[in-house]
């Protein structure tokens, strides 16, 4: 077999590939139905004509046996013609892209695990995982590379941040804590936790605009030292104030953003973060927030109008189809809880 680069593709050529295509999908996709892929194949022959680097192997008579198409260093596609298969075609093209055009991703159909296990024997590992394809459907992706850590691998820590000078309410660093029993137990996210002092019911200077400049200074300069100690591949946040630190948010309004416009926006990314401000939820129907306590007007722009389960939906759809590295949890603010606390740390029974 001659493996070269295509400079021109004529139709011909592309016809021939369109039937490896074919006969590959259709030995190796057992979960698609004769129509879909049938409505796939119309997109083929553009795919083919538009990707970046288009190399084939060909026979000694230079008919297409097998062909890969690769895109700034991403392996777009590869499909061997069925009665080539297991020959060890599969892997001379990839071998060859890999040397020749540093090939280091890719992206397979968790449903395909023949496929996924080739990869894994040329080195690849999964690093990413989505609940839909690229184009929406239904058939969740595994995202694979040769550089990036495995899901197996990467390190998530926990960071607590129960900064409630920022926000200027001690329910901040109560309620930081509290989320910390909070959120599902999991002894492979270490609990990491900034040096925070608890509250001291002292009032605080403002300095350069700053309240308890200091303090706050302080926080930030532990949680990068903490960080850099742990060297995480992924960060969850547990409690820190994000509007004091030059943050900019909008509160949702009631018309919410539609889904596929939030698959869209985190496709665009190699890597998401996410920042919950508790404050989204609306409310009426959930009291930890700031909007919750009436004697509250913060600055003016209200509260979210989210019910916990549009929520969930919304998260989901983000966790489910992009990287995740990094998830704050700010503005928790469970007043009745934290009243419970001070009233009980004021009964010498609880204390001695």
């Amino acid at each position: 077999m001659k493996i070269v680069e295509v400079k021109n593709r004529i139709s011909e050529l592309i016809n021939c590939l369109l039937e490896v295509w074919e006969g590959s999908v259709k030995a190796t996709h057992l979960f698609l139905s004769d129509r879909e892929i049938k409505n796939i194949k119309e997109y083929v022959p553009q795919a083919l004509k538009s990707v970046e680097h288009l190399v084939i192997a060909e026979d000694e008579a230079g008919c297409p046996k097998a062909f890969m198409g690769i895109e700034d260093g991403s392996l777009e596609m590869l499909f061997v013609a069925p009665e080539e298969r297991g020959k060890g075609l599969g892997k001379r093209l990839l071998r060859y892209g890999i040397e020749n055009y540093a090939v280091e991703r890719l992206a397979v159909n968790e449903q395909n695990p023949q496929a996924k296990g080739f990869y894994e024997h040329m080195g690849f590992r999964v690093y990413k995982r989505t609940e839909l394809d690229e184009q929406e459907n239904p058939y969740p992706l595994l995202y694979m590379s040769r550089t990036e850590k495995s899901l197996e691998t990467m390190k998530t820590i926990r960071l607590l941040y129960p900064d409630h000078v920022s926000g200027g309410l001690e329910a901040y660093y109560f309620g930081a804590h509290l989320l910390t029993h909070i959120l599902p137990q999991n002894e492979r996210q270490p609990l990491v936790k900034v040096d925070i002092a608890p509250p001291d019911h002292k009032e605080k200077e403002v300095e350069e605009g700053i309240y308890a400049r200091e303090k706050v200074l302080a926080g930030i300069e532990d949680a990068a030292k903490k960080i850099e100690g742990e060297k995480p591949d992924r960060i969850i946040t547990i409690g820190e104030f994000l509007n004091d630190i030059g943050v900019d948010y909008k509160v949702q309004e009631e018309t919410f953003v539609p889904d596929h416009e939030i698959l869209e926006f985190v496709k665009k990314f190699e890597h998401i973060l996410v920042h919950l401000d508790v404050d989204v939820l609306d409310e009426h129907f959930f009291h930890p927030t700031y909007f919750a306590d009436p004697e509250l007007r913060g600055d003016g722009s209200g509260g979210g109008k989210m019910t916990i389960e549009k929520l969930t939906e919304v998260l989901g759809l983000i966790t489910k189809n992009a990287d995740v590295a990094g998830f704050t949890i700010a503005e928790y603010l469970p007043f009745d809880e934290y009243k419970l606390h001070k009233m009980f740390s004021g009964i010498s029974l609880f204390i001695e």
